[in-house]
This record gives structure tokens, C-alpha cells and sequence, in this order.
């Protein structure tokens, strides 16, 4: 066993772990952290204020937290960032890690021969600028991509995305997908919800998740309206634009009902859903398609960007930009019980392509490299 003393230190910044409570890349670096080569590397993640929860999973070794807030109060995050990126250029400059891996796109101070990596999980920002308003920090991403040794893309797609944007040299780039949650804990949820049979949707409802789209297929068809409820976990409370479009469409809010919580509610959600629906016109990944498969959820998606690439022919897909072909999709995959038992007996053998351990080891790797 090789002493603490020789092990090679690898330092992730805190700056995804202030920015998101729970949230998809603060779960990719805790399972990293957790499932990298103890023997070869000491892992640390240096967020002394910090807003996440998954950070509690991680042994106190791994990680230095002096204060956890459970919001951002007005006016303190431009102190807070200061003192975290104080903090972490201290850490790194006492503790000359061998790499920092950067957790979001902030340029690091890095020490002396220590070498950069950074992971890029979409394009969004630059695909859907004039919703993001993206231009002013477009710059910033170029100097954080030209500093890094070495960029994860988190998918081919993601990759071919980030050369359509970037100028970046193709061989600091390599992919390495992501893991599922392999546990199938549950956490129980009012039962109102589950009185009727309902189609899951999860995440923001921003315009390029094409919700209001998906909405107008169920309305569209008296079968699904009829038949089942939707229920929304995660995303923004109901916003006033929201409402005036369910009020246009004439649509009943009892029938729809948003959720939020934990890993494990949504686990249940999952579990007793006819139906999960991925509607997004665009996603670095699609990491909710293998949270579904793993609670042996019957799945339906768009047909773009990343979604195929995960899903393979696992997964049924429809045209994200037709209501007709979403509403036609949906209505043959959720009535055909045959057609979803044999989806889901597939899941298995497919989710073996997506373990934590396998990206852990394929980002060692890299570190090995570097």
C-alpha cells in the first residue's frame, strides 16, 4: 500500500460545489472522487463555502469544507467567490498537487509543474446564446480551454460540438462518458400523486427542454389526457409565463404536478412512472435516461444530440419539433406493455457501458498520462 506521503495529489476546485445544491456535475465529481484509485492518487476537494449536499458522502480525508449555507444571501457572492478562490490558490500553492482538475470554467493559478484538466459537459450556452445571453463569457471559456492539458467531453457529441465552437486542439480532447446511480433507494412522496397512472418529466423547463412542446402533445391527445396525469420533479416554481400558457392551451393544473426533492424521491418517481419523456432539443449527455433505466422506467426521447448516442436502440425516440410525432410515439409506446417489458429487460446489459468505476478509471488514466 503506497503511504499518503507518495501519493499524487489531485485538487478539484470549489466552484461547481457553491454553485449547485444537487445538480449533475457536482454528482460526476463526487462519484469521481469516490471511485478513483486510492493506491495511486489522494484525491481533494477544496470548497470552504460551499451550498452542496452530495459533499457530505465524501470521507473528511477527501475533501476540505469550513462552511455550508443553504442559499446564497444577496449580495455575498462576489466575498464568497474571493474567499473560495483565495482559499483554493493557497491550498495548491502550500500543497503543490500534481493536477487540478477544474470543477466549472474558472481560470485556476495553478502551481508550478502541476497540469490542468478540465471536463466539458455541453455546448448549451453556445447553441442557445440569445436565451443565455453567452456572448460576454464566450472569451473566458477560450482562455480556461486553452490553459487545460487535457478536456474530458462527457460525450462525442459534446466533443464535436465543442471543435464547432472552439478553437481547441483535438488532441488535449478525449471522451469519457458518464455513470448511472447505481443505487435504487426510494424516499416516500405524498400518495396523492400516484393515484393516477402519470408520465414523468425531470429537470428545468428552459426553452430548449421543448416542455411546452411536450405539453401540447398530451393535450393534443384525448388518450393521454384521459388517461394519465404528468408530473414535473426538479426545475424553477411555476413562472408567470408558464401560467399564461397553460391558461392559453386551456389546460386543467390539476393534471400537472410539480415536484422537488432528493435522489431517492425521484428514484420512486421513476419506479412508478408509465412513462419517462425526454423531450429536450438539446443535452451534453442525457444522464436522466440512465437514472430512468436503472429504476426500469419505460423510456421515450428526442431524437438529437446526445440522447441517441446514450440511449442506442435501448429507447424509443420521436422528432423533438413535431407535436404530431411526439403525441404518436408517446400514445404507441405507453399502451404497448410488450414493447416496454422487452425495453426494460434490455436495461441491464446496457448500463454496464456506463459505470462510475469505468469513468474513475478512464479519468486515471488521463492523470497517468499527464
Amino acid at each position: 500500500m503506497t503511504s499518503l506521503h507518495n501519493l499524487r495529489k489531485i485538487y478539484y476546485d470549489p466552484k461547481i460545489f457553491y454553485l449547485q445544491k444537487y445538480g449533475g456535475i457536482s454528482r460526476y465529481f463526487i462519484n469521481l472522487v469516490k471511485n478513483l484509485d486510492k493506491n495511486c492518487y489522494q484525491p481533494k476537494i477544496i470548497a470552504p463555502i460551499f451550498i452542496n449536499k452530495y459533499l457530505s458522502e465524501i470521507d473528511y480525508k477527501y475533501k476540505t469544507n469550513l462552511l455550508r449555507i443553504k442559499s446564497h444571501p444577496k449580495f455575498t457572492r462576489k466575498i464568497s467567490n474571493y474567499i473560495n478562490d483565495t482559499f483554493f490558490y493557497l491550498s495548491s500553492y502550500f500543497g503543490k498537487p500534481k493536477i487540478i482538475h477544474s470543477t466549472y470554467y474558472s481560470k485556476i493559478h495553478n502551481p508550478k509543474n502541476c497540469k490542468i484538466v478540465i471536463t466539458v459537459y455541453d455546448l448549451i450556452h453556445e447553441i442557445f446564446n440569445e436565451q443565455f445571453k453567452f456572448k460576454t463569457t464566450k472569451n473566458s471559456k477560450q482562455e480556461c480551454l486553452n490553459q487545460a492539458d487535457k478536456i474530458i467531453c462527457i460525450s462525442e457529441n459534446t466533443r464535436k460540438d465543442l471543435l464547432d465552437y472552439y478553437k481547441v486542439d483535438k488532441k488535449k480532447i478525449v471522451v469519457i462518458p458518464l455513470g448511472y446511480p447505481e443505487h435504487k433507494d426510494c424516499e416516500n412522496i405524498d400518495e396523492s400523486v400516484f393515484l393516477k397512472p402519470y408520465i414523468l418529466y425531470v429537470g428545468d423547463r428552459n426553452n430548449y427542454k421543448n416542455f411546452k412542446n411536450f405539453i401540447k402533445s398530451y393535450c393534443n391527445s384525448n388518450t393521454l389526457y384521459k388517461n394519465f396525469n404528468i408530473v414535473c420533479f426538479g426545475g424553477n416554481k411555476l413562472s408567470t409565463d408558464e401560467k399564461n400558457f397553460f391558461a392559453t392551451e386551456k389546460i386543467d393544473l390539476k393534471k400537472i404536478k410539480f415536484l422537488d426533492g432528493n435522489d431517492k424521491k425521484l428514484n420512486l418517481l421513476y419506479k412508478k412512472a408509465s412513462l419517462y419523456v425526454c423531450p429536450s432539443l438539446y443535452e451534453g449527455f442525457g444522464l436522466t435516461i440512465l437514472e430512468a433505466m436503472n429504476m426500469n422506467c419505460p423510456i421515450i426521447a428526442s431524437e438529437t444530440s446526445s440522447l441517441k448516442e446514450i440511449g442506442k436502440n435501448k429507447i424509443e425516440y420521436f422528432d423533438p419539433k413535431s407535436i404530431d410525432d411526439m403525441q404518436n410515439k408517446i400514445e404507441n409506446l405507453i399502451f404497448n406493455e410488450e414493447k416496454k417489458i422487452k425495453m426494460i429487460n434490455e436495461y441491464p446489459e446496457h448500463l454496464k457501458n456506463f459505470t462510475w468505476k469505468k469513468t474513475a478509471y478512464l479519468t486515471k488514466k488521463i492523470y497517468d498520462e499527464l
